[in-house]
């Protein structure tokens, strides 16, 4: 549900490795949101939200939910809505990119994707 904590790990990075991570939706109005942060793998070469600080992007700090409570418009003066919060949920999109990403280029491929669904009420 929209209001549970999102555990975002990563794991498989080189120690010290620098990533992009890259949330992004559509809202029913069409409209894109996305958001971004930086981090740096730890010694394990794992990246973990709830206790490794974002370095940069649109947010800095240990930020568990950031990649979500910063999406922001790519059109200006939209605000996200929930219209429809019976029938389906936000479908969001978190890509994890090998570098410090700040624009993403059509022939960028992420190294990992994963889409989460966020609803309003239980299926």
């Amino acid at each position: 549900l929209a209001d549970e904590p999102l555990r975002i790990q990563v794991s498989g990075l080189g120690s010290g490795q620098l990533v992009t991570l890259w949330a992004s939706l559509t809202d029913e109005k069409g409209v894109l949101f996305h958001s971004k942060a930086f981090y740096r793998g730890d010694e394990l070469g794992q990246v973990d939200l709830e206790r490794v600080s974002a370095t940069g992007g649109d947010y800095c700090g240990v930020i568990p939910m950031g990649l979500l409570w910063f999406l922001r418009p790519e059109k200006r003066y939209h605000r996200l809505v929930k219209r429809d919060v019976m029938g389906s949920p936000f479908r969001i999109t978190v890509d994890l990119y090998d570098s410090i990403q700040m624009i993403l280029t059509p022939d960028l491929t992420p190294a990992a994707s994963q889409t989460v669904e966020r609803w309003y009420v239980a299926p």
